[in-house]
């Protein structure tokens, strides 16, 4: 008959997958801020915040890390009009006329009945490629870091 001899403690699963989640989500978001390092700088600054309100979140559950980059909730709805435009250059494809006056003041003292609107600048949609590249190369390095917080935890 043989026996088995462990010296220690007994290995704990739960700290393992423990170990491995807090390390899956700190590579998640390391690789988020390698994506956002490339989505920032196409944000127009004359938007005001929106450059440096875009954020990466981390979202978990049952299946995983979900990363997002984009902007927070108090610039997003400026942001969309930048992104998809306004005006005939935007949906719905209509001239923007004042709804209570009979014109729009423009600086100078300029009236007008009508404006034509804002062209798309696409900042977010033209950025995507390359921020899914910047993320997977990060994602890709952190992997290992992920292999280590195992072999840590198993330790």
């Amino acid at each position: 008959m043989s026996r088995i001899v462990t010296s220690g403690r007994p290995l704990d699963p739960a700290r393992i997958f423990q170990a491995q989640d807090q390390a899956a989500r700190k590579v998640a978001r390391q690789a988020g801020q390698a994506a956002l390092a490339v989505v920032r700088p196409r944000i127009p600054r004359q938007t005001g915040r929106g450059a440096e309100q875009t954020r990466v979140r981390v979202r978990t559950d049952i299946e995983g890390h979900h990363v997002t980059v984009g902007p927070s909730r108090d610039v997003a709805w400026r942001l969309k009009f930048v992104e998809s435009g306004t005006g005939i250059y935007g949906p719905r494809h209509q001239l923007i006329r004042p709804r209570h006056a009979q014109s729009f003041r423009l600086p100078g003292g300029v009236q007008v009945e009508h404006v034509r609107g804002q062209r798309a600048r696409h900042m977010f949609r033209s950025s995507k490629p390359a921020a899914d590249r910047a993320f997977e190369e990060a994602f890709r390095a952190g992997l290992a870091e992920l292999d280590a917080a195992a072999h840590r935890a198993a330790a």
